[in-house]
């Protein structure tokens, strides 16, 4: 969270300067959907959500600021990335490059974005 904060102290200006620029920050779908086994995580997710939302309405006039809140995604700390022996199947997991492909689609269209459209199928049905 600190860390987040500070890059922006340090780059927003700069930032703001140029013609065009942008911001993502990564928050997670367990700040939106808290699991009881996680507790610290979610709450740090959703500090970068409320800091980003913050963020981007400091800066909308000069800077396109873009929360990405994905839900399952193929990695190690899901258990489910390649060479690991506990894998998390479901129609909703998505790769990381599919979760950065649409990231940067929606990159100056909106503010928020789930991260992939299974994404956000999932979270309608949730």
């Amino acid at each position: 969270m600190v860390l987040a904060v500070e890059v922006c102290r340090i780059f927003v200006p700069r930032l703001r300067q140029r013609e065009r620029s942008a911001i993502v920050n990564v928050g997670s779908g367990l700040s939106i959907f808290p699991s009881p086994i996680l507790g610290i995580y979610p709450a740090t997710k959703l500090y970068i959500d409320r800091f980003t939302h913050g963020l981007e309405l400091e800066n909308k006039d000069k800077i396109d600021v873009l929360l990405m809140t994905p839900l399952g995604i193929t990695t190690e700390m899901t258990g489910s990335s390649k060479g690991t022996t506990r894998v998390v199947v479901g129609p909703f997991m998505v790769t990381p490059e599919e979760v950065v492909r649409s990231t940067l689609a929606n990159l100056g269209r909106t503010t928020a974005s789930l991260g992939a459209l299974r994404h956000k199928v999932s979270g309608l049905l949730m």
